[in-house]
């Protein structure tokens, strides 16, 4: 049968509806159905459904036709092959495509859900990577050269830290301390003693900002390296290059660099060094008047003096020099000074506490200074919140990590590997993210193709059935109704 249908297929006749129902046909999913339909094409047409008196049709592709469906009639294999379709259909073809569409859905929805986290740890690690940023005041392009640039604003960052040591309200606690440590332990100790580093912030005068700059990158660990990270993205101007004028030198060796010393004297020979007429002294001679140099007249030293060398003194003095601030300059020294902080403002809590407690009472004594008097609890609240505030600009993070940033090289390193660790970790996620669109796009275009092929392959064993319904209940004189899975595969697709 496949052999006479492939035949037949060729033999058809040029027309519009039989083309249109032959276009797409495989010769393995020809069917008794189909060579009925084109069968009947062929009678309807008025050249292709004429007969002889006979009864025969005179065109040869509606004799091979009606010979095709007497084959299929033989012996009922026309039924024998729908049952094979119908069974092939709904047990195996129609459940394939639907399984194939349900995994595709399955595999989007958790696409989906894999999406959602993504944005969510996404847009965690950007939000914790600006939070940073914005905690290290930088914009978190260029990580280092900002990071370097931010570390700039230390010495003014000091200048405040200094400004408030030397607040009325920090030197008024400082003296009442001391006067308080001189009354109980009778010493006459001077706040130098009891508070250095403190003390000699007061002292001193208020720096400017250059003499703090010098201060705070004391212990400065940025190298030529980082500096030229700061200025890497500026361009060098065209025509940079230093000008050495026209440099003529000679042929042979003086190509080389050699310089042109003038011809020699006469007097040098390879080159020795000519000293003037200097008398050999032989053996046997006075050798101490022989080697006497003649110095000229005695030159008379008592008028000569030494004047200042301006540039060594300069540099002595420079040394020597104590700069106001000093106290920020090493990490020893900032740390005796947050110590003499803390002694005061643990002082001024003390005083307050014992202010505040019911059994408190005040003695009356004569060597009790005057100062002690006056000490009232709104001026100690006074005290302690000035001093508050200075130990906050001190210990704050963003103090800490600047001094971190001049002073130490693996800290900024660490700083910045974390922070590109978080972009690049939100950056992956994004590109996870972009994966995951990807894919489900293509699963929805596979659903798509799929989709038409299901209705098709339903439509047609929905037919199919219909016709072998028409067929048996014809052949069997009595309505045949074909019941079972059927119905339910092609209710469910």
């Amino acid at each position: 049968l496949q052999d006479k249908v492939a035949k037949a297929l060729e033999g058809l006749p040029d027309n519009e509806a039989l083309q249109q129902a032959k276009r797409g046909i495989n010769v393995k999913e020809v069917n008794y159905f189909l060579c009925r339909k084109l069968r009947d094409l062929l009678t309807s047409d008025k050249d292709t459904s004429q007969k002889n008196w006979l009864g025969q049709y005179k065109n040869q592709a509606t004799k091979e036709w009606e010979g095709i469906l007497a084959l299929y009639h033989k012996d009922n294999v026309n039924l024998a092959e729908a049952a094979q379709l119908l069974a092939q259909n709904v047990e195996f073809e129609i459940p394939a495509i639907q399984k194939l569409m349900q995994q595709c859905t399955r595999q989007q929805q958790e696409l989906h859900r894999k999406e959602n986290e993504y944005k969510r740890g996404a847009g965690e690690y950007k939000a914790r990577y600006e939070a940073e940023c914005l905690k290290l005041g930088i914009e978190g392009g260029n990580l280092m050269k900002e990071l370097l640039k931010r570390s700039e604003e230390l010495p003014k960052l000091y200048l405040e830290m200094i400004e408030a040591a030397k607040s009325a309200e920090v030197c008024r606690a400082c003296e009442l301390y001391a006067c308080y440590v001189r009354y109980v332990s009778e010493k006459e100790l001077d706040l130098r003693q009891l508070l250095p580093s403190l003390s000699k912030i007061i002292r001193e005068p208020l720096p400017s900002l250059q003499q703090m700059e010098s201060v705070a990158f004391a212990e400065d660990a940025v190298t030529l390296d980082d500096m030229k990270n700061i200025v890497s993205d500026v361009a060098p101007a065209d025509g940079a290059e230093i000008d050495w004028g026209d440099l003529d030198v000679g042929q042979d060796k003086e190509e080389c660099g050699g310089i042109d010393w003038g011809e020699p004297e006469q007097g040098a020979v390879d080159g020795a060094i000519d000293w003037g007429d200097v008398e050999a002294v032989e053996g046997g001679g006075d050798s101490q008047q022989a080697a006497e140099i003649d110095w000229g007249e005695e030159a008379d030293l008592t008028d000569i003096t030494v004047e200042e060398d301006c540039a060594g003194g300069a540099g002595l003095e420079k040394e020597n020099e104590v700069v106001p601030g000093e106290v920020f300059k090493t990490n020893t020294s900032r740390s005796k000074l947050l110590d003499d902080i803390l002694e005061v403002h643990t002082f001024v809590r003390a005083r307050i506490s014992e202010l505040q407690s019911s059994e408190y009472i005040a003695v009356v004594d004569e060597k009790k200074p005057t100062e002690l008097d006056q000490e009232t609890e709104s001026f100690l609240h006074s005290c302690r919140k000035s001093i508050e505030e200075l130990l906050n600009k001190i210990n704050s993070p963003t103090t800490q990590q600047l001094i971190m940033l001049r002073c130490s090289k693996r800290f900024r390193e660490r700083l910045v590997s974390s922070l590109e660790m978080r972009r690049s970790n939100a950056c992956k996620l994004e590109s996870c993210i972009q994966d995951c669109q990807r894919k489900r796009q293509e699963l929805a275009e596979n659903i798509r193709e799929l989709q038409p092929k299901l209705s098709a392959l339903i439509q047609n064993t929905r037919s199919m059935q219909r016709g072998t319904e028409a067929v048996m209940t014809e052949l069997l004189k009595r309505q045949v109704n074909i019941v079972g899975d059927i119905n339910m595969v092609l209710r469910e697709g």
